[in-house]
């Protein structure tokens, strides 16, 4: 249980920056900020976000051309970072089932975790 903690920890910490961003430039990008465009000048309403997309969309610094400058590299952290959220998150869930009671409480957490999301997707669709 203490290595599992942890190593929860440690993964936790190093991926947190990347984490941080990737859920801020996701939201920006779900809700449309770094592409929307001002009718008036045919410009994006938010070219900071448009530029600070770049490394979550493209593996390319800010400015950078995909084409030329995509960092491989930068794709495979991400890849990483995905990968160990996913182990850091099995890892929490094995934490929440053994250290708290009653398990069925963490059991029915986890249950609506899924099920409202997609209740929300599935009350979105139109027949």
């Amino acid at each position: 249980m203490k290595n599992l903690r942890r190593l929860h920890l440690l993964l936790g910490c190093f991926f947190a920056p990347m984490l941080l961003y990737y859920c801020a430039s996701g939201a920006w990008q779900t809700l449309g900020w770094n592409i929307t465009v001002r009718p008036s000048d045919g410009e994006p309403a938010h070219p900071a976000l448009r530029q600070a997309s770049e490394p979550h969309m493209r593996q390319t610094f800010p400015g950078g051309n995909p084409k030329r400058d995509a960092s491989p590299g930068f794709r495979k952290l991400a890849v990483a970072m995905c990968a160990g959220i996913f182990l850091t998150t099995l890892l929490g869930l094995v934490l929440a089932i053994r250290s708290f009671r009653p398990r069925w409480a963490v059991a029915a957490i986890v249950a609506a975790g899924v099920a409202i999301p997609a209740l929300l997707l599935w009350s979105a669709l139109k027949s």
